[in-house]
């Protein structure tokens, strides 16, 4: 222990007489190796990286509020977009075998829609100069009203919707990489055939984005992408599955919000289950940002 605090001071003492073109020069010259080192290992392997620096140049100084305020530059058409299980993969490394694990994947999930995307649609929308947003919600893999996945068990339980699955279906390519040794047991003969058909639609829809702003395109056959709507009752997202072997591509005007997913939560669970959920995910650094907003708070809560 002594040694790593004369470490820490001797490091202390050696930046403090460093320049800015020092370290730069200092950094830059380590290999990527040794700058991944330097971080911790957190959920499925992802480094615990420190607080982005809003520094003006590269991240806007005012950070997220910058889309509150509307001071963001090169306002561009976008797309926004979510999975509808983005905390199952994450929460299954955590509570697996715990009763708590589908509240916590179900709801955690729709907290994350709701704060990551739909918040943010509805702070960029309101600027005049902010072009189209348009907004998407991934569902294949996740459990349908009759308690079906497209993944096979027991893959369907630990990934379902999951954070990143939608990528090969944007890209229209599966890295042999992605999902490492579990490739083959989310990807199989037998959901391939509507996998591939929702593949078309959503590279087809991202190629027209790409190319000209905008998903739709006259030439292709595809439903009309909506932009994201304020308006009550107006449609939101375009919502992407698969069904009997064809690609559902529909737009909805559900709207998602966490005072919302808190109100259900407390009519549908019962005291008890609904504390032992609250308090879980405040552990759960996947969803305790989620559901502590304000950031000072969320600094001191979510450790």
């Amino acid at each position: 222990m002594k040694s790593v605090v004369c470490g820490l001071l001797i490091a202390a003492l050696v930046l403090a007489a460093m320049t800015d073109d020092d370290v730069k020069n200092y950094l830059r010259a380590k290999p990527v190796e040794d700058i991944f080192a330097a971080y911790p290992r957190v959920l499925g392997g992802m480094m615990a990286l420190p607080t982005l620096f809003a520094d003006g140049e590269v991240i806007h100084e005012e950070g997220v509020q910058s889309f509150v305020s509307g001071n963001y530059p090169n306002k561009v058409p976008v797309i926004l977009a979510s999975t509808a299980d983005e905390v199952r993969g994450f929460a299954s490394q955590e509570f697996l075998g715990s009763p708590l694990l589908p509240h916590i994947a179900r709801y955690g999930s729709q907290l994350w829609t709701a704060v990551n995307i739909e918040d943010l649609a509805r702070q960029m929308t309101v600027h005049s100069d902010q072009p189209d947003v348009f907004v998407y919600l991934f569902n294949w893999g996740a459990y349908s009203e009759d308690g079906t996945s497209q993944i096979e068990a027991p893959m369907d339980q630990y990934v379902g919707a999951g954070h990143g699955l939608d990528i090969p279906f944007v890209l229209a390519k599966e890295d042999p990489t992605y999902f490492g040794s579990v490739k083959e047991q989310i990807f199989t003969q037998g959901n391939k055939e509507g996998r591939d058909a929702l593949t078309a639609v959503m590279s087809a829809y991202a190629a027209s984005f790409a190319k000209a702003g905008n998903p739709n395109n006259a030439v292709l056959d595809l439903p009309l992408w909506t932009v994201w709507s304020p308006v009550n009752g107006d449609d939101k997202f375009i919502f992407f599955d698969s069904q009997g072997g064809q690609a559902v591509a529909e737009m909805r005007n559900t709207e998602l919000t966490r005072d919302g997913i808190l109100q259900e939560m407390d009519m549908l669970l019962d005291t008890e289950t609904y504390d032992a959920v609250i308090d879980a995910m405040l552990d759960f650094s996947m969803t305790c940002t989620l559901l502590v907003i304000d950031t000072d708070q969320s600094t001191s809560i979510c450790e």
